[in-house]
């Protein structure tokens, strides 16, 4: 219970607990949980853009959403796409772009990155077909924290970093409710049919990992806003599939 509550902690702004500082053992063992975390929030921006679309029009729906999920994750993620984007595309050494990730300044292709990230998320709200949206919004912010997970086996490019705290702190076991979790869903949505799952899963991991060798070539490793670019791309990813008119 103490590292499902460490999970919900950090990487949400649901009211729960607060169990003190994050040391390398919790935030380890907490990875176990990031799935369901994810697959948390996304039950609940789905029952607010379901809900919202009685009351609103659409495009407002889409806005709000957006914001909700923004609001939910307490922007974390997109922190760490803002960081990852003015330190991967510009040309510079590896020493020059860990130093700017440290960098609390946002710089123009952080202020680019973040604008297209949501501006893409509320189009992709918007456009996302009724009947998907309580299978598209919790597969996508459940597999964007499943990818976190994966990004803990990668070479660290921070000693002491966030991602690499919580790389050290893990155990092989952690790595079952997290696996168990991502097959049920992937399972039931099956089950109902929704074939495209499939399709979103693999585009998913192979984004995910291009992410990462990208990091590995450009950085020496990752870090924790490569963690939560990840995330982020994951997410536009796995709701674009669902938004393809070929389904």
């Amino acid at each position: 219970m103490k590292y499902l509550l460490v999970a919900f902690g950090f990487l949400s702004t649901l009211p729960v607990p607060q169990l003190g500082d994050y040391d390398p053992k919790a935030l380890g063992r907490s990875t176990a949980w990031f799935p369901l975390v994810g697959l948390v929030m996304g039950a609940i921006v789905a029952g607010a853009h379901y809900g919202l679309s009685f009351v609103l029009p659409l495009p407002l729906v889409a806005v709000l959403s957006t914001v909700l999920w923004i609001a939910l994750s307490g922007g974390l993620h997109l922190d760490g796409l803002g960081d990852s984007f003015d330190a991967l595309l510009c040309a510079t050494t590896p020493e020059r772009r860990l130093e700017i990730l440290k960098d609390v300044h946002l710089g123009a292709y952080g202020v680019i990155g973040l604008v297209c990230a949501v501006l893409f998320k509320a189009i992709l709200l918007y456009s996302l077909p009724a009947a998907q949206v309580f299978i598209a919004i919790p597969l996508a912010a459940a597999t964007a924290r499943w990818v976190m997970v994966l990004a803990t086996q990668q070479p660290s490019a921070r000693p002491g970093g966030l991602g690499d705290m919580t790389k050290q702190g893990m155990k092989n076991t952690d790595w079952i409710p997290a696996v168990l979790i991502m097959l049920i869903l992937m399972a039931v949505s099956v089950y109902l049919q929704y074939w495209q799952v499939l399709i979103a899963l693999a585009v998913a991991h192979l984004l995910a990992f291009i992410v990462f060798w990208s990091a590995r070539k450009k950085l020496g490793g990752l870090t924790g806003d490569i963690f939560g670019l990840s995330a982020e791309l994951v997410e536009l990813a796995v709701l674009t599939v669902f938004c393809l008119t070929v389904f």
